[in-house]
């Protein structure tokens, strides 16, 4: 008999029941001795509780980025069966746009579950905090091919907080010149086709 792995598959269990909607779902195991066997049986009562839908998804903190940026990311939607492997996903998702601090899907100080046991739903709220998006660079010196040059360059990853990143870039010298301006869209017409060009 090994605990860990015991605790692991409880631990499976809880995860299965809460991809259908069972928040509260509560395994009770109780062991059965065999003393001259050396062995245990098992027999998991399980408390299923309600099922839950979700009612709505909120987000705090987001000052520049907009819901729509957020919303397209979360995999659960509003109105549909909680999964918990859905909401972990989108979190995931979030955190992979480098937007926001790190967001922990089981941290309390990032995301908040409220349930309405009568109805069956269940309010998910998502405490963001943004990060810088901007970065400014500045560059100089003399070149045998540039001359001497001064260089300044700026780029977003989260344009106008829509996800969208734009870059400009400028070197200006005594003997050469060049400008470069690039953007992208990772959501055109507000489907997961990604455009972009750069000049």
């Amino acid at each position: 008999f090994n605990r860990k792995l015991f605790a692991k598959g409880l631990e499976n269990l809880k995860n299965a029941y809460a991809s259908q909607g069972f928040i509260n779902y509560t395994p009770i195991p109780v062991p059965t001795f065999d003393e001259q066997k050396k062995t245990v049986s098992w027999e998991i009562e399980v408390d299923e509780g309600k099922q839950f839908y979700v009612r709505r998804i909120e987000f705090q903190g987001n000052t520049t980025t907009r819901d729509k940026v957020i919303r397209r990311e979360v995999v659960l939607e509003e109105g549909q069966l909680y999964n918990e492997q859905y909401w972990k996903l989108g979190i995931q998702r979030l955190n992979q746009l480098g937007f926001f601090d790190q967001i922990k899907p089981d941290d309390p100080d990032t995301t908040e579950r409220r349930l309405d046991e009568r109805n069956g739903q269940v309010d998910l709220t998502l405490k963001l905090k943004e990060k810088g998006k901007n970065q400014i660079g500045l560059t100089g010196g003399v070149s045998g091919l540039s001359g001497s040059f001064i260089g300044l360059s700026y780029s977003t990853n989260n344009f106008l907080g829509l996800g969208e990143t734009l870059s400009v870039q400028a070197n200006l010298g005594s003997l050469q010149r060049s400008i470069m301006f690039g953007f992208t869209e990772p959501y055109l017409f507000d489907r997961p086709l990604t455009a972009g060009f750069s000049v």
